[in-house]
């Protein structure tokens, strides 16, 4: 399968592959994505869109039903072996006179958007003494508390919190903020 056409004299290689929301290790499809457009705005979810040529026999042989499920897979866009966005699909719209299938999502922060807080913290202390909403507390202590709050929760998101010393999983994100600047 081909990755997006590119305007000539390009030599960049780009590839759009689609996997399971909550099972990235097995791609369903490599979709040649038309018109694609992703936005990474800072502090909040970013948008995602284009479309796909449903006509196209090696699309129609890629199950490109299964690989493209509102709200069960996820998109991955790599630049020249670069990963470079990923985001969950949310529409799907078929248009049969066009022979198209107008795709559309928002990156992976927008779920963290929708969580709901476990408690309330604009009056909590933390087990350190650090009032949050008044005083402030470092970064990491605030990150670490409602991370191990969420975690409680029953079908919370699957994630570990690897604390110095205990070796980190394949899949981890890096956490930087000083140490000793509070934050509310």
């Amino acid at each position: 399968m081909t990755s997006l056409a590119l305007p000539p004299g390009s030599d960049h290689q780009i590839t759009c592959k689609f996997t399971q929301l909550l099972d990235f290790s097995r791609p369903i499809a490599e979709l040649p994505i038309n018109s694609l457009k992703y936005s990474k705005p800072l502090n909040t979810a970013g948008p995602w869109s284009g479309a796909l040529d449903v006509e196209d026999p090696e699309v129609r042989k890629a199950s490109w039903v299964a690989a493209t499920s509102v709200n069960k897979t996820a998109v991955w866009v790599d630049i020249d072996g670069v990963l470079v966005y990923g985001g969950r699909v949310t529409s799907r719209q078929y248009s049969r006179s066009a022979g198209t299938a107008e795709l559309a999502g928002t990156d992976f922060s927008d779920y963290f958007n929708q969580r709901l807080q476990t408690r309330d913290y604009t009056a909590y202390l933390d087990a350190d003494g650090h009032s949050w909403a008044s005083s402030g507390a470092p970064a990491p202590r605030i990150a670490y508390w409602i991370l191990k709050q969420a975690l409680e929760e029953a079908y919370s998101i699957p994630i570990k919190v690897v604390t110095v010393g205990e070796p980190a999983e394949s899949h981890w994100v890096t956490f930087s903020a000083p140490l000793t600047q509070p934050q509310t």
